[in-house]
């Protein structure tokens, strides 16, 4: 790129929290004589650079796709098709596929058993399961067992986010009452809803539905798809305060540019529940009573105690003041109570499962496909378990629970805003942005830490990510570069 080139940029991302940042991100290491921020594409030179930062819907892709080129790169914040991660029905099929074919992958073990199914209707519950084999023989199995003894399931509409529509399961009348309590639940809507008109077709029946929400908030169209993932009923927990034993999740934001790089943020979030720790069985806990008038029902206070407790999503905790929310639930990874040892187990396999999960993905082109003048932001979450073994009875695992694009940056609150999400998106300027303009910073500024993620022996061996001690909680974090498929690095 001629170094005369001026650089328009459109941030258009709506969220108040996330926008500032962006734009501080982009004025600090983007050229301050080259760089033109514009209110209006009409503004846009297709001669010229252009930087679009932006909500997936208000992307102009076809604009950015007819007049890229490398010289003068017109770059957008979203690749176009990623439905092979984002989509939980989707990355199960994808882990499925990879896992068949290399069986020694991370990801065999990393992700919990999952199984996909369509469901229209309660009514049609069996067929539906007919092929979810793992979750029948698990319904088999349970049968008879005292709730203690039995596996646990979580439900997960697939095209849901924030913790919408998530439940939790062990045995088929379990599941069952979840979808007659949405049939219900809509049913009631449909009777205090006068415009609607009536109809015997299933299908015209559906669309009505498509603009209505659940009690959950999650919209009715994306009540269709679900995945059944094994619950972690063994999570990590921490007794001492602030912790006091509540499960927690880690969220990891990873950054994927072009066709394909992929990096790892390595200052992570451990994201906590709201109440301590409890097996299913306990009390209130259970989600199977004994009398059938006992049962769960959606308006139970029961359903927000079970979320509390087994569910850490901030997003669904129970209402309470913002700012004490964030202070209780949200921490950074690097401050929990772990030895120096388990830090880098858990980034170490974090990176490698991360860098198996892209290079998964890309052998479906149709669900996936980098683009050269894309980037993105996704946020992974991963689930820890101690898993002691004849080596270290300190072990911990990483699972891999889920990936989503355009993650919730505002949960993060106040506290951390400049550490970490302030620091993810200077890096991904530095370090993404500023090369794919031909931008390229003195002293090594702008290039990731590649040199710690290189494979040791191979794409099976162990990996060789190296883990940067971060301490305070001032202390921005780092993009490490997992996976460069250009460089061979796999």
């Amino acid at each position: 790129m001629d170094r005369a080139t001026n650089i328009a940029v459109t941030v258009d991302y709506q969220d108040p929290y996330v926008e500032p940042l962006i734009l501080d991100s982009l004025k600090k290491h983007l050229p301050k004589d080259r760089t033109r921020f514009l209110k209006h594409d009409e503004d846009v030179d297709s001669r010229g650079c252009w930087l679009q930062w932006r909500t997936y819907e208000t992307i102009d892709f076809e604009r950015a796709l007819l007049h890229h080129s490398i010289d003068k790169p017109h770059i957008f914040n979203a690749y176009i098709i990623r439905k092979a991660l984002i989509r939980k029905h989707y990355l199960a099929h994808t882990v499925l596929s990879h896992v068949t074919k290399h069986p020694s992958s991370i990801l065999k073990t990393a992700f919990p058993t999952t199984v996909d199914f369509e469901l229209d209707y309660a009514e049609f519950l069996d067929e539906a399961l007919a092929e979810a084999f793992e979750l029948r023989e698990s319904f088999e199995r349970n049968v008879d067992k005292l709730p203690e003894d039995r596996e646990w399931w979580i439900l997960k509409p697939s095209m849901s986010d924030r913790g919408q529509g998530i439940r939790l399961f062990s045995t088929e009348d379990d599941l069952r009452a979840i979808f007659e309590a949405w049939e219900a639940e809509l049913s009631d809507s449909d009777d205090n809803d006068s415009d609607d008109n009536e109809s015997d077709s299933r299908r015209s029946e559906g669309a009505k539905h498509l603009s209505k929400t659940t009690l959950d908030g999650i919209v009715t169209s994306h009540l269709r798809h679900f995945v059944a993932q094994r619950y972690v009923e063994s999570p990590l927990l921490f007794p001492q305060p602030p912790f006091s034993n509540r499960k927690f999740h880690v969220r990891t934001y990873v950054v994927a540019a072009g066709a394909l790089k992929v990096y790892v943020y390595d200052q992570m979030l451990a994201l906590f529940a709201s109440e301590p720790f409890a097996p299913l069985s306990q009390g209130a806990n259970t989600i199977n009573p004994e009398h059938e008038e006992d049962r769960l029902t959606e308006d139970d206070d029961i359903v927000q105690r079970i979320r509390n407790i087994h569910l850490t999503n901030t997003c669904i905790q129970a209402a309470q003041d913002a700012s004490d929310m964030q202070n209780d639930s949200v921490h950074l990874l690097s401050s929990l109570p772990l030895d120096t040892k388990q830090h880098s187990s858990i980034r170490t396999q974090i990176c490698a499962i991360t860098s198996e999960l892209f290079t998964a993905a890309l052998a479906f082109p149709t669900n996936f496909q980098p683009l050269p003048q894309a980037f993105e932001i996704f946020g992974v979450d991963f689930m820890c378990s101690p898993e002691p073994d004849d080596s270290d009875d300190n072990a911990i695992n990483v699972h891999l629970l889920e990936v989503n694009a355009f993650p919730d940056f505002g949960q993060t609150g106040d506290d951390l805003k400049d550490t970490v999400v302030g620091g993810l998106f200077e890096q991904s300027v530095q370090c993404v942005l500023a090369p794919m303009f031909h931008i390229h910073h003195e002293n090594g500024i702008g290039r990731a830490q590649t040199e710690v993620a290189k494979w040791q022996n191979g794409p099976n061996s162990n990996l060789g990510y190296g883990a940067r001690s971060i301490e305070g909680r001032d202390q921005k974090g780092k993009l490490q570069m997992v996976l460069d498929i250009k460089a061979g690095m796999y």
